[in-house]
């Protein structure tokens, strides 16, 4: 196999590697704290949304069957299972968006020279490992910052959906913006 055909065969599977990066794994969402166990770690940054329509946000500290804990700032605060109705995790994909980058910016690189060198010769592959080292260098610091720039929430837990008999909810709620009153209605 002659240097310009490796060199296709090389681009080829950086493009396949480059585009294979991570795959979507769909998860189920807890239903108890009890199926909660295990799919949280610690420190980590959780939102939980209670009963009344407040949101939280804080670092998870503790799990058990009955009761969650986390850290909103100082402040040690637990809820029970009962009147949470979401926890969401929230997760940035630098890690992801580096390797991304990197096989990006390598193909980007090696096809560059590619088509800048034309007929360089004997020193046609290494002219182009480096164009690919170079464009791999390029790419993954642009990756890990497009990744570590958005942040996404994943739902760990929700809550049941329970019948009731109420068909008009009116609950008060208050924030540092100012006070309202939330309404609800059910069919």
């Amino acid at each position: 196999m002659g240097t310009r055909k490796g060199i296709v065969v090389l681009m080829a599977f950086m493009g396949l590697l480059a585009g294979s990066a991570g795959t979507a794994r769909a998860q189920a969402v807890a239903g108890s704290f009890a199926e909660l166990q295990g799919k949280i770690k610690p420190n980590r940054t959780v939102v939980i949304t209670d009963g009344s329509g407040r949101i939280v946000k804080g670092k998870f500290v503790d799990l058990s069957p009955i009761s969650l804990t986390l850290m909103e700032g100082n402040d040690r605060r637990t809820f029970e299972e009962g009147k949470v109705l979401q926890v969401t995790e929230l997760r940035r994909q630098t890690g992801k968006r580096t390797l991304q980058g990197l096989g990006v910016g390598a193909l980007v690189g090696t096809v560059a020279m590619l088509v800048a060198c034309g007929d360089c010769g004997e020193y046609a592959g290494m002219f182009t490992l480096a164009a690919a080292g170079i464009g791999a260098g390029l790419g993954a610091p642009i990756g890990a910052v497009v990744g570590a720039s958005r942040r996404h929430e994943r739902v760990l837990f929700r809550a049941p959906v329970q019948p009731t008999a109420r068909a008009f909810t009116v609950a008060p709620f208050g924030s540092k913006q100012g006070a309202g009153v939330r309404v609800a209605v059910r069919f």
